[in-house]
C-alpha cells in the first residue's frame, strides 16, 4: 500500500501549494509584496487615509501595473490600483495627478462597464470642471492686471499738462472713455474682491472679458493720447521756431 499511497500524497502535496499560492500564503516568486501593498492601500481608501493610499498604491504599481480582471493572487478578485490612486488623488485634489491615474486606469480596460467605471468618468468630469475654473480664475485676474497696468499708462498720460486741452474737447473725449473703461475695470475687480471661489466658471469668463474689454479700451486711449502728444508737442516747436525766425 506504501508504493499506491505516494503518487497520492506527491498530487495531494502539489495541490495543497496551489491552494496556498493562490490564498496568497505561500510565497511567489517575483510576486513581492504587491498584494499586500494594494490590499492595504484599497483599504486606506476605504478608510479616507489619503496619503497614505497613495504611498501603498504606488508600491503596488511599482511591482504590478497592470490591471487584472481575475487576479489569483486576490482570490480572482479585481486588480485595479491606478483607479483608487486615482480617487485618493481626486480626494485631495489633486485633479492633475488624479487624471493621469484615472486615464491610465480607462485605458487598461478593466473597470470598463463595472462601477468603478462610472466612477471614473464623474471624477474625470469633475476634475475637467475644477481645471476649467482654475483656468477662467487665472485668465480673470490675468486680465484684471494687465487693464490696471493700462489703466496706469492711461493715468499717468492724463497728468500731462500738454494734454490737458484735448482731454475733454469733443463729446467722445478720452476723459469720458477713460471713465467707461474704469467702470468696466472696476466691475471685474469687484467681482473677484467679494468671493471669488462662489463664482461659477461662466462667470469667471464674463469678469474676464470685462477686464480685457476694460485693457483694449485704456490701450487705444493711450495710444490716441501719445499721438496727440506728439502732435502738440510738434506744432510747438514749430512755434518755436517761427518765434526764432522772427526774432532773427
Amino acid at each position: 500500500m506504501a508504493l499506491g499511497e505516494r503518487p497520492v500524497s506527491m498530487l495531494t502535496r502539489a495541490l495543497a501549494l496551489v491552494l496556498a499560492v493562490g490564498l496568497g500564503t505561500a510565497p511567489v516568486h517575483g510576486a513581492g509584496g504587491w498584494v499586500k501593498s494594494y490590499k492595504q492601500g484599497v483599504e486606506a481608501v476605504e478608510l479616507q487615509r489619503w496619503e497614505e493610499a497613495i504611498d501603498l498604491l504606488g508600491r503596488s504599481i511599482a511591482e504590478q501595473p497592470a490591471a487584472s480582471a481575475r487576479s489569483p493572487r486576490l482570490l480572482f478578485r479585481r486588480y485595479i490600483p491606478y483607479y483608487y490612486l486615482g480617487v485618493a488623488w481626486f480626494e485631495l485634489g489633486n485633479c492633475d495627478e488624479a487624471l493621469k491615474a484615472l486615464e491610465e486606469s480607462a485605458r487598461q480596460g478593466v473597470v470598463s462597464g463595472m462601477p468603478e467605471g462610472l466612477d471614473l468618468d464623474r471624477k474625470r468630469r469633475q476634475c475637467q470642471a475644477r481645471s476649467d475654473r482654475a483656468d477662467a480664475l487665472s485668465r480673470a485676474r490675468s486680465s484684471i492686471e494687465r487693464a490696471t497696468a493700462a489703466s496706469a499708462a492711461v493715468a499717468e498720460l492724463q497728468r500731462n499738462p500738454e494734454l490737458e486741452s484735448v482731454w475733454q474737447w469733443r463729446e467722445d473725449s478720452l476723459g469720458k472713455r477713460q471713465q467707461r473703461a474704469e467702470a468696466l475695470l472696476e466691475e471685474a475687480r469687484a467681482a473677484l474682491s467679494r468671493d471669488p471661489d462662489r463664482l461659477t466658471t461662466a462667470q469667471l469668463q464674463q469678469t474676464g472679458e470685462k477686464a480685457a474689454q476694460a485693457r483694449w479700451q485704456l490701450e487705444a486711449i493711450r495710444v490716441e493720447a501719445s499721438q496727440h502728444l506728439e502732435e502738440v508737442r510738434s506744432l510747438l516747436a514749430e512755434k518755436r521756431r517761427e518765434i526764432d525766425q522772427l526774432i532773427a
